[in-house]
């Protein structure tokens, strides 16, 4: 027999589904949570009788009257704002002079490496090069396990093109910031804890190891253009060593935090106009895939592709979810397989643009940074689906094909590629190019 809820239970379980209808109600039209509003709220009355009150001067509280002295209130006010100024702006100056100290004391050191690459100028035949990063890009073999999908129609598609594709493929690091500097870089970036501390979290540090890293050094120096598509990631966005920053978005991360982060948001739901933006900015490699082909060469193409990064907003034929509050921080591994299965068809078809281009077949390498982080129960779960990744590499008459291989060897290895074409290595005829590759 069930008896009825004590009258205070009632009551409170009233007010708790009437607080949930509000909320509902609240972000269905607005796109923000309750909270979000009364604060916002808050703010605004608050400042709205500040002002009121500066603006008549006087202020009544009861029967007294409150007249306010501008010239000492504004005396007041300027000592406050110098003060604050002075105290941040020191803490800023002194922050920065030791971050770039930092930076310039480890720059030099992975510079320092350089040496061991001895690449002469007179090297063989110089193909185009282009290194695909699909951010969060999930390993066949994930995709399999994980999400139950079987990608070998795309894993065979890229076989038939002349792609090698890597089998036990992991990442070195598991985030964006640590993965590519290394594999730019053809070297571990652990020294950079090792000499600045464990708690050293400047990441400004790997993006200059981004866009300033050995393999665009090595490939200028031969003659090589370096050219950098925009992405919408900070230190891919726009790379001042690039020769080319190839820009056809205006979706940077400031500019999509600034829309998401504001009121604006709010507005979404009736203009996505944030939605567009960042729909654009992940499609730019491959709306303009025939235009970058056409750029003159020798060219080492830097394309960081988000594409296949949450928030998952692209269904499995391109169509776009609404950029709403739950889809940005949702934990969805359905959308993020439509997403992918997307992915595979504009990466199928940007390797089409670039072979199907007239002169010396070019150099491609694709590869995941890391994978994502979707139902991961323990650390051996962690490691088989945010570790292992998708790395596949076209070396034109290739002979180095590895079952394992790493994104920090990627580059080693494409230097010492031995084929009937370039029978010392694509650079190297003194031997000592990638001779020291640090498979593991």
């Amino acid at each position: 027999m069930l008896l009825p809820a004590p009258p205070a239970a009632a009551s409170a379980a009233a007010r708790s589904r009437a607080r949930a209808g509000i909320n509902c109600t609240i972000q269905s039209l607005f796109g923000q949570p309750t909270e979000d509003l009364i604060i916002l709220a808050t703010y605004t009355v608050c400042w709205g009788m500040t002002f009121f009150i500066i603006r008549r001067g006087s202020f009544q509280l009861g029967k007294s009257k409150l007249e306010l002295d501008f010239a000492r209130f504004t005396v007041a006010l300027n000592v406050v704002s110098l003060f604050l100024l002075v105290t941040n702006g020191v803490q800023t100056v002194l922050y920065q002079a030791n971050a770039m100290s930092q930076q310039s004391s480890m720059l030099a050191y992975f510079r320092e490496g350089d040496a061991q690459f001895r690449i002469p100028q007179t090297a063989p035949q110089r193909p185009d090069i282009y290194y695909l990063i699909l951010d969060c890009n999930a390993a066949p073999s994930t995709l399999n396990q994980v999400w139950d999908y079987d990608n070998s129609a795309f894993i065979q598609s890229l076989q038939s093109k002349g792609f090698h594709v890597v089998p036990e493929a992991f990442s070195n690091y598991d985030r964006t910031v640590l993965s590519i500097p290394s594999s730019l870089n053809m070297q571990y970036i652990d020294a950079i804890p090792e000499r600045l501390g464990r708690d050293f979290n400047d990441e400004t540090l790997n993006y200059r190891l981004i866009q300033d890293s050995r393999i665009s050094r090595l490939l200028k120096s031969l003659g090589y253009k370096y050219i950098n598509i925009f992405s919408g990631f900070p230190p891919t966005e726009y790379v001042p060593y690039a020769d080319v920053n190839f820009v056809k978005s205006l979706g940077s991360a400031y500019l999509l935090e600034f829309m998401q982060l504001t009121i604006l948001s709010g507005t979404e739901k009736y203009v996505p106009l944030t939605l567009d933006v960042f729909a654009e900015t992940r499609l730019v490699p491959y709306k303009y895939a025939s235009e970058i082909a056409a750029l003159p060469g020798p060219k080492f193409v830097l394309v960081h592709s988000l594409i296949s990064h949450p928030p998952n907003v692209f269904n499995e034929d391109g169509h776009k979810n609404p950029l709403s509050l739950a889809v940005l921080t949702e934990n969805a591994p359905d959308r993020y397989l439509k997403q992918i299965k997307y992915t595979e068809k504009l990466v199928d078809q940007f390797v089409k643009t670039l072979l199907d281009r007239p002169g010396p077949e070019p150099i491609i390498i694709i590869q995941s940074d890391h994978g994502p982080k979707y139902r991961m129960l323990d650390d051996k779960a962690y490691y088989n689906q945010n570790m292992r990744i998708l790395l596949a590499y076209h070396f034109p008459g290739q002979k180095n094909l590895h079952r394992r291989l790493t994104p920090v060897n990627v580059f080693r290895l494409m230097l010492n590629s031995q084929s009937g074409k370039f029978a010392n290595g694509i650079a190297n005829t003194s031997g000592q190019v990638g001779r020291n590759l640090m498979f593991h």
